[in-house]
């Protein structure tokens, strides 16, 4: 679980949609402006993996 607290408002986001929001960002680079990096299928698989076991 990702906690954040500003000392008002705590917002709690479950590991797995983190994972998630992290494999749409890697999928979403190489978009209008940004060049696409080497092994990028690679990479995206990493993003959406990154906090498993």
């Amino acid at each position: 679980m990702v906690v954040g607290d500003d000392g008002a408002t705590l917002a709690l986001v479950r590991q797995v949609d983190h994972q998630l929001q992290c494999r749409d960002m890697a999928r979403a680079w190489g978009a209008p402006g940004f060049a696409r990096i080497d092994h990028w299928d690679s990479v995206v698989t990493a993003a959406a993996r990154h906090d498993d076991g």
